[in-house]
């Protein structure tokens, strides 16, 4: 998530962002983590069908296309150098340096980058500041503590692929236009220039508890996905390159907080967080391939074994968001005045056979937000399989301040899930 990000400041209206981009919340339940929630996604999980025999498949079944992560054409890091940053007495300074030396020779991060232009990583040796952090930093003193520790000769001069990476420990609070860390984010990277003029990346990592997970795991998680957005979206501000989702598929910046760099596109997914490659001992995050999308795969790689499943609704309008100064932006969604319905398809499919029928629900992300709920949705059947379509009926029971309702529907079998993200508009 980036601390500034591109689509996300046109997309703040429909989500009440701040326009800034780093790991968020996606529910008041769930502990935020930048790369991907501490559960590792944000969407429903329907509750696993159970097995049946195997469904005839014989061919991925019609259905609407998945999103892209645009590309506007901004340099990305051809060959990333990281330069972790510490303080004096971290206890995690030795698994930090471990955890940077296996991603930097591992498939997995081949796997997350290599379509984007993205090299190999090169990590260099972690830099100890001999200090006690501050228990309270703004962005902007970051950057200039960063320019500072570049002029005294602690981190090397950016070279144009530099990334610092900047490790805060458990007492240091850092806010930014996106909140609070470890309240509202669990990382961010943002651009900034040193004070000879020099344009660098860095990437802010608090430490950050939960419930769930380590504070190790929270942080190597997190790293993951700061590490690949700074390298595909490196200079969003003044020339971003993969920096937001495609006009189209809009709303998807509701279910991801505002945020849809290819990390964040992944956040929500279930079981995108908290993954374990073979060849890096320490927890990542899964990130969107364009690729894998256009071929209607799972989208977030590495991608686990068997067939991938999902739930598409047909959305056939296209609604005008009022971005208010900075204009409007037309997406495809469903227009419903409110206490009226309308019935929409939704196309079920799968990219190999399924063991049998899959769960399949529909949640409005008020419902989600524990807020009171903005749609009525029913669909007319709870299950199916690759080639049925499924016909779910929407009616807004309120009008919402922009007119506005994202909704989710969500696959479920064998504890595999997936989701699809669909827009309402009662204007």
């Amino acid at each position: 998530m980036s601390a500034r990000g591109f689509v996300v400041v046109t997309l703040g209206v429909l989500t009440g962002c701040s326009g800034s981009s780093a790991s968020t919340t996606n529910s008041a339940t769930e502990p935020p983590a930048d790369a991907a929630n501490a559960d590792g996604g944000g969407g429903p999980t329907p509750e696993a069908a159970s097995p049946e025999t195997s469904t005839p498949w014989t061919g991925q079944a019609k259905h609407p296309p998945m999103p892209q992560v645009v590309d506007y054409g901004g340099k990305v890091l051809s060959s990333p150098t990281i330069q972790p940053v510490v303080f004096a007495g971290d206890a995690m300074q030795n698994d930090i340096a471990a955890f940077l030396s296996d991603l930097a020779k591992s498939t997995y991060w081949t796997a997350v980058s290599h379509e984007y232009g993205v090299g190999a990583i090169r990590a260099l040796p972690v830099a100890v500041a001999n200090e006690v952090a501050a228990t309270s930093l703004t962005d902007a003193q970051v950057q200039a503590w960063i320019s500072a520790k570049i002029t005294s000769g602690l981190l090397p001069a950016p070279d144009g692929n530099t990334i610092y990476a900047v490790f805060y420990p458990s007492g240091t609070t850092v806010t930014s236009p996106l909140g609070t860390s470890c309240t509202n984010f669990y990382g961010y990277h943002d651009q900034s220039t040193s004070a000879s003029g020099a344009a660098y990346v860095y990437a802010v990592l608090p430490r950050c508890h939960d419930s769930l997970h380590t504070d190790l795991a929270n942080v190597t998680n997190t790293t993951s996905h700061e590490l690949l957005e700074g390298s595909t979206n490196p200079w969003f501000t003044t020339s971003p390159a993969y920096a937001s989702v495609d006009p189209d598929h809009a709303v998807w910046a509701i279910a991801t907080g505002g945020q849809t760099e290819l990390a964040d596109m992944c956040a929500l997914m279930p079981g995108a967080g908290y993954f374990q490659p073979s060849d890096v001992p320490y927890p990542v995050q899964r990130m969107w391939s364009n690729a894998a999308a256009a071929a209607s795969h799972d989208p977030c790689v590495p991608a686990p074994t068997g067939p991938y499943f999902n739930a598409a609704p047909v959305l056939p309008d296209m609604v005008t968001i009022d971005l208010g100064s900075m204009g409007s932006l037309t997406t495809q969604g469903v227009r419903i005045p409110v206490g009226q319905s309308r019935t929409i398809e939704v196309d079920l499919y799968s990219d190999a056979p399924t063991t049998g029928a899959w769960n399949v629900e529909a949640l409005d992300l008020a419902t989600l937000a524990n807020k009171p709920a903005a749609l009525d949705l029913k669909l007319d059947a709870a299950t199916g399989k690759n080639g049925d379509v499924l016909h779910l009926t929407i009616k807004p029971l309120q009008s919402e301040p922009n007119g506005l309702e994202a909704f989710y529907v969500g696959s479920g079998l064998q504890g595999r899930s997936s989701l699809w993200v669909g827009l309402v508009s009662n204007q």
